[in-house]
């Protein structure tokens, strides 16, 4: 079944990468250009979801869109 999905034209289409990873890497900079620190780790989640989507189904869920999530911590109040 999966056979397909990892042959040489479809592995080197990095632009579907390319494109989630400016998304997250712009989101990113933006909170921390507020000063909120980034949880890395749902970012990564986020950005893995979105592209591993797209590859495989030729659609993604566009999880980075909800923006991020920032730690509990770091929220006012």
């Amino acid at each position: 079944m999966t056979r397909p999905f990892f042959n040489k034209d479809r592995v080197s289409h990095f632009d579907t990468f390319e494109k989630h990873t400016e998304d997250a890497l712009s989101q990113a900079k933006a909170g921390l250009q507020e000063g909120y620190p980034v949880d890395f780790q749902d970012m990564v989640g986020r950005f893995t979801l979105d592209s591993a989507t797209e590859f495989l189904f030729g659609k993604n869920v566009d999880s980075l869109s909800a923006g991020l999530v920032y730690p509990k911590s770091s929220l006012p109040g």
